[in-house]
């Protein structure tokens, strides 16, 4: 497994479909499941091109299986 930073290059749908499942699994019986169904394809990528934001993501042979994001606080 590696483990580092998002790149330029990096197939950003790849990762937001990541984020995507993680919620469709993490959240099931809390939020509406409709809701669920309805997150579209892409929609972290807007996060992750935001300037100030960190990302890493994790890599196994190749395949991209796990993110984590961070950015300074708004307060």
């Amino acid at each position: 497994m590696e483990i580092r930073k998002l790149r330029d290059s990096d197939d950003l749908f790849s990762v937001s479909r990541v984020y995507e499942e993680s919620w469709r699994a993490a959240y099931q019986g809390l939020l509406p499941q409709a809701y669920l169904d309805s997150i579209p394809r892409g929609k972290w990528v807007p996060y992750l091109e935001q300037s100030g934001r960190e990302s890493l993501i994790f890599l196994d042979e190749g395949k991209i299986i796990g993110t984590a994001s961070c950015c300074t606080s708004r307060m």
